[in-house]
């Protein structure tokens, strides 16, 4: 019994020490990306618009204002390179996030799982947004 409880106290402090506080974000899915970095935006059609990039080996998502490598280095990224960075468009209006792989600079062939990976990034950083996928960015202005 005294080893029991003395198993569940380590447990205890170990789940509350500081490693836990800069990890321990349970809301967070391993199957979202990294990291979500956001520069500025262009003002458009009453929203904000952002490009960029998903960086498939870091699993960064960055958006800025700018083309999409252009706003990708906006929101911190560097390195960007159309061997393992995709093109992210993405457009906020009216309480939606609203982002789409169609780049014409970088590749546009994300995985399912590097798009699932952008979408549940996305509704995290914007969680009190609906956050929807589309084939591209103009179908957000119909």
């Amino acid at each position: 019994m005294t080893r029991l409880f003395l198993f569940l106290l380590t447990l205890l402090f170990s789940l509350s020490g500081p490693a836990m506080e800069e990890n321990g974000d349970f809301g967070r899915s391993f199957f979202a990306a990294k990291s979500v970095k956001l520069g500025g935006a262009f003002e458009s059609r009453g929203g904000l618009l952002r490009m960029g990039a998903y960086d498939t080996e870091t699993g960064t998502l960055g958006l800025g204002k700018g083309g999409h490598f252009d706003g990708a280095s906006e929101a911190g990224m560097s390195g960007i390179s159309p061997a393992t960075h995709r093109g992210i468009t993405m457009f906020e209006k009216d309480g939606k996030v609203f982002w789409a792989n169609d780049s014409m600079s970088l590749n546009k062939a994300v995985t399912e799982a590097e798009a699932n990976a952008i979408q549940k990034s996305l509704e995290i950083q914007f969680g009190n947004q609906t956050v929807i996928r589309l084939r591209q960015i103009g179908d957000a202005f119909k």
